[in-house]
């Protein structure tokens, strides 16, 4: 997965965390903190729950996940994946 699949599939996730209207900003880039997002700490647990699903990582090993940027949640993934998705589609299907 590319660096632009994983940005497209955290601002999926984020709007998916924080449906309401204007609520979630879309980072511009994996360097954007998550906290300019819109999202707070438990949003952010909860955007780590998806990850953790879409990419098969073991819930002990997401409780260990403490992203302040998406880049870091990128990382995690890359670092603890079991499975890859499909597609960035597909993923947000999979927790929709």
């Amino acid at each position: 997965m590319e660096s632009r699949d994983y940005l497209r599939l955290l601002n999926g996730l984020g709007r998916h965390v924080k449906p309401q209207s204007n609520a979630f900003r879309e980072a511009a880039d994996l360097d954007a903190p998550l906290a300019d997002s819109g999202l707070d700490s438990l949003d952010t647990v909860l955007m780590a729950v998806y990850v953790c699903e879409v990419f098969g990582i073991a819930e002990e090993t997401g409780k260990s996940l403490e992203p302040r940027t998406f880049g870091d949640v990128a990382k995690f993934a890359q670092a603890h994946h079991t499975r890859m998705p499909a597609s960035v589609e597909a993923a947000l299907a999979s927790v929709t």
